[in-house]
């Protein structure tokens, strides 16, 4: 489902950019209920996360863009996400 395809593309990006716990291997996967903090632009779904949850305290909170892109086939095309998904694409 979604929670799987937005947590695989979100721990790719921590471990790219450093996040101790997700390149340690002891932070696998995103629980559905760390993905309650995000925000919506036309560049993608900001996913918002505190100091702890991906890494040490000294390494802060993390935010990482989910694009538009790699949200394709997870968008409601019926739903109001849809429309700022298709203007950031230019449909």
């Amino acid at each position: 489902g979604w929670e799987k395809a937005i947590s695989d593309y979100v721990i790719r990006d921590l471990k790219a950019r450093g996040a101790d716990w997700v390149v340690s291997g002891e932070v696998r996967e995103v629980p559905s209920e760390r993905m309650n903090r995000f925000t919506v632009s036309p560049a993608g779904i900001d996913l918002i996360f505190g100091p702890y949850e991906m890494g040490s305290y000294a390494q802060g909170t993390w935010m990482v863009l989910v694009p538009w892109s790699a949200c394709s086939g997870l968008v409601d095309p019926a739903g109001p996400v849809a429309v700022i998904a298709e203007a950031a694409s230019g449909r």
